[in-house]
């Protein structure tokens, strides 16, 4: 019986981690996402500096 509830926290623990690392990369992803966005708005900025 102690052997069941072991491999469960364990599978718990492992889910818990996994979780965190999507977590995590999905976080990365909306920041890339975000720098992304700002770049091409000064991008667009500029060119309309130019067309003045």
């Amino acid at each position: 019986m102690q052997r069941i509830e072991e491999a469960a926290r364990q599978r718990e623990s492992e889910h818990n981690t996994r979780m965190q690392q999507l977590d995590r990369q999905q976080k990365i992803h909306q920041e890339e996402s975000e720098r992304r966005q700002k770049q091409l708005e000064l991008e667009q900025y500029r060119i309309w500096l130019w067309t003045k």
